[in-house]
């Protein structure tokens, strides 16, 4: 849109907005460590090791993780204590 200030002078009334930020994609790995006390890890396709909760799991209907399920998960850095750790965790069956 264009605004006339005077007989001669526009300007134009148009502000841009920002991009959003890009989702990040959904990560794949399988579970390689289970435990007794509430939290285990998967393994991501590029080899790095990440903490998981039960509860992660249980909220996506892993009640009984096993070695080797294949999830897709997001990477969020925990408020505690710095460190990251799988949510938004899903079944998969990816190959």
């Amino acid at each position: 849109m264009i605004a006339t200030i005077g007989p001669s002078i526009a300007r134009s009334t148009t502000v841009a907005t920002p991009e959003p930020p890009d989702k990040p994609k959904k990560k794949r790995g399988r579970i390689v460590k289970i435990t007794d006390r509430g939290f285990s890890f998967i393994e991501a396709e590029d080899g790095v090791q990440v903490f998981v909760h039960q509860s992660q799991l249980n909220e996506c209907g892993i009640f009984q993780p096993r070695y080797g399920d294949k999830v897709t998960f997001d990477i969020e850095v925990n408020a505690r204590n710095g460190k990251e750790q799988a949510v938004n965790v899903a079944e998969s069956f990816h190959r």
